[in-house]
C-alpha cells in the first residue's frame, strides 16, 4: 500500500512540474505513473526522463525512498 502511494505521489509531483515545459516526455498522468513505476522499481529504461531541474530532484526522491525501502 505505501509503495503504490509513493508512486502516485511522484506520478503526480512529476507531471505537475514537467507537463508545460517544451519538449517534455510526460504528456499524460498515465505516462508518468508508468515512469514512477520503472524509476521505483528498478533504475529505469531511459526511455521517459524529466528535463527540468525540479523534474530531477523528483526523480532522486523517488529512487532514495525505493532504496531506502519507504516507497
Amino acid at each position: 500500500m505505501t509503495g503504490s502511494m509513493g508512486m502516485l505521489i511522484f506520478a503526480g509531483l512529476g507531471y505537475a512540474l514537467e507537463k508545460d515545459e517544451p519538449n517534455t516526455m510526460f504528456y499524460t498522468l498515465p505516462q508518468t505513473l508508468y515512469w514512477a513505476i520503472i524509476t521505483m522499481t528498478s533504475v529505469g529504461y531511459g526511455d521517459i526522463y524529466p528535463k527540468t531541474w525540479f523534474g530531477k530532484l523528483v526523480r532522486f526522491s523517488s529512487s532514495s525512498n525505493a532504496l531506502e525501502g519507504l516507497g
